[in-house]
């Protein structure tokens, strides 16, 4: 892996590649080196067009390891422990000094770390507490049904990508659904009206969960949405990511 982001970052550097947009590239605040923070840049977004988390998050931690000591060390840290799998995250979070580990944000993505330990496959599914569609209080554990596959949709009304993602989520229920599977859609950082606007437009059919804020976030840890669980009939996750691929992938062969 060191190889290829290395390759990546050699060959950015040596064209003098600087995306179109650079000048309107928001710096964020803990960068002391912008120029070494463009390049690093590029070659983030190159691999995030790849569309493969498991794969930017290694990315981000081995530029971590190589630039830790730069200006960009401690923003590649904060990327390294929001995108890498749960394990990885934790030994770099291990690693940053102690200066860096004692940082309101960090204390923040300490606790996502864990929520993404706790909640990694093979695990019980952690509750979120919400309302139904009526405003009554209700929870995730209310619409999961034993003995079922179920498929969490963590989404929002504004993220264009977990509407764009809703269509797929219909044709998965239309080829599964008769063997089992059902789907539940919990609603993030999204007010209630907001939400039942979008499922009336898009023609949700399945449950959604209303009015959560952030409790999704805290239970699960993910770094953003659309992001999805698969879960077994005996309660325990299969699949927690935001690829919806690898979800199919699996109701295929099982």
């Amino acid at each position: 892996m060191k190889n290829f982001f290395s390759i990546l970052l050699t060959l950015t550097i040596a064209a003098g590649c600087v995306t179109p947009d650079v000048q309107a590239r928001r710096i964020p605040k803990e960068v002391e080196d912008t120029a070494l923070y463009n390049k690093v840049a590029d070659v983030l977004d190159a691999v995030d067009a790849l569309d493969d988390l498991n794969l930017y998050g290694q990315v981000n931690v081995d530029l971590y390891r190589t630039y830790r000591d730069s200006g960009v060390g401690f923003y590649l840290g904060k990327q390294a422990l929001r995108f890498a799998d749960p394990v990885t995250a934790q030994n770099v979070l291990n690693e940053m000094p102690e200066s860096w580990r004692n940082r309101e944000d960090i204390k923040v993505l300490e606790k996502r770390i864990a929520a993404r330990v706790a909640t990694r496959p093979g695990m019980t599914y952690a509750n979120v507490k919400g309302q139904n569609a009526q405003g009554q209080p209700t929870d995730l554990a209310a619409m999961v049904k034993p003995g079922k596959y179920t498929l969490v949709d963590f989404w929002a009304s504004w993220c264009p990508w977990c509407i764009k993602e809703i269509p797929n989520l219909k044709e998965l229920l239309n080829r599964y659904g008769s063997k089992g599977l059902e789907i539940v859609g919990v609603a993030v950082r999204d007010t209630p009206e907001d939400t039942a606007k979008s499922v009336a437009k898009q023609g949700i059919a399945w449950p959604v969960l209303y009015n959560t804020d952030m409790a999704a976030y805290d239970a699960y840890g993910f770094a953003g949405i659309p992001h999805h669980l698969l879960i077994g009939p005996d309660g325990k996750i299969i699949f927690n990511g935001c690829n919806l691929n690898q979800i199919i992938q699996y109701l295929d062969t099982h």
